[in-house]
């Protein structure tokens, strides 16, 4: 077999990706939330909160490439969102989405836990290491010329744009991308997965149009609705819980939660990363989920009462059971011992996934009208 011949490809293949990482993001769309392709940028996440606007510039890389001080991707993307046809004050969140890891020796590694001005440090140490010749170059280009532009910028709206521009990088390649969205589906047989698979893409290329490539919560769910009822075989099954711990920006962005300050408060911050990992996952899966299977819903219902009721057994046994700990202790011993137990079997499904407890526990921590907390009294 032949192969193609043409530069085109990676930057069809990049583009393609962009419209699947816009659609994974279609599943976590809040009611009025909208996804918009090529409008500010690659991908915009817009809706009546402002707090959870998104703008996301995303990059794919085939080949193995590493994210350096010197990388275009770095600088091309921070020079976008400081030229003046860009509103960043619509967005809380920047975020540059790169296949690409991020170099340890580079000064952008742990970009995501600095402060603006620490970030403004960053590059500013980096652009120092030009000469004073190359920082007046008059016909700079590539990298040289992105930087130049930026320290022409204004100093307040350069650190403006760095306290929201975060980096999530080492993302899943294309392939593992299409693999996480085809696992999504919940009861669809696996002779018709990849069907309903080609529903979802087909429908949103479709959604394109002469002046403008949106698509809107409300539509988004209705055609999940239309093709799981097409394609379901009507047998309930859990969807796959990865219970991987949280990204960094899943950690600031969910940093002053309830159910987070409520582990803060029994001083179990090892504990954070993954029970922001698990409520991100149960939360994602519920509102996806809760749409196309009533069942899912229902089973939710039932199980969190279940674990409510057992949650304050133990907690109203814990103080008794280690009368010889301080407070703090017993809260550690009740947190780690509820979190590691095995989740209870629901009798319609095969397995229930002990990240699905998890989550659920920390869903109702998150919920001041269920009234639970780690700590003892």
């Amino acid at each position: 077999m032949n192969s193609t011949k043409s530069s085109v490809l990676p930057t069809l293949r990049g583009f393609h990706y962009q419209v699947l990482l816009g659609i994974e993001k279609c599943f976590e769309l809040n009611a009025g939330q909208s996804i918009w392709f090529e409008s500010d940028g690659d991908i915009s996440i817009r809706g009546n909160e402002l707090e959870n606007n998104e703008q996301i510039e995303s990059k794919h890389y085939d080949q193995m490439d590493v994210l350096t001080d010197g990388h275009a991707n770095f600088w091309n993307t921070l020079n976008n969102w400081l030229k003046d046809d860009f509103d960043h004050t619509q967005y809380a969140f920047l975020i540059l989405h790169t296949t690409q890891p991020t170099s340890k020796t580079s000064q952008l590694y742990g970009w995501n836990s600095k402060t603006p001005d620490e970030k403004l440090g960053i590059i500013s140490s980096i652009y120092d290491k030009r000469t004073d010749a190359e920082k007046t170059k008059k016909d700079a280009k590539g990298v040289l010329k992105f930087q130049q532009a930026i320290f022409d910028s204004n100093n307040k709206i350069i650190k403006d744009i760095l306290g929201k521009m975060l980096i999530n990088d080492s993302a899943d390649n294309i392939d593992n991308l299409k693999l996480k969205l085809i696992n999504k589906p919940l009861g669809i047989p696996d002779d018709n997965i990849d069907q309903y698979f080609e529903g979802i893409v087909g429908w949103v290329y479709e959604k394109m149009g002469e002046d403008s490539w949106s698509i809107n919560q409300h539509d988004f769910k209705d055609k999940l609705e239309e093709l799981t009822s097409k394609y379901s075989r009507g047998k309930f099954s859990f969807p796959p819980f990865t219970g991987e711990l949280a990204t960094d920006i899943d950690l600031l962005k969910h940093n002053e939660y309830l159910f987070v300050q409520k582990i803060k408060d029994i001083e179990h911050y090892d504990e954070i990363p993954e029970a922001v990992g698990n409520y991100a996952e149960f939360t994602n899966i519920l509102l996806e989920e809760s749409v196309r299977s009533p069942k899912y819903r229902e089973i939710t219902k039932t199980y969190k009462s279940n674990l409510i009721r057992k949650f304050k057994r133990k907690h109203q046994n814990s103080s008794l059971l280690h009368p010889n700990h301080s407070r703090i202790d017993c809260a550690k011993i009740l947190y780690n011992e509820f979190i590691d137990e095995p989740a209870e079997q629901v009798q319609e499904c095969e397995m229930t996934p002990k990240p699905y407890k998890n989550g659920l526990i920390h869903n109702s921590m998150d919920d001041e009208n269920d009234g639970l907390k780690w700590e003892i009294d």
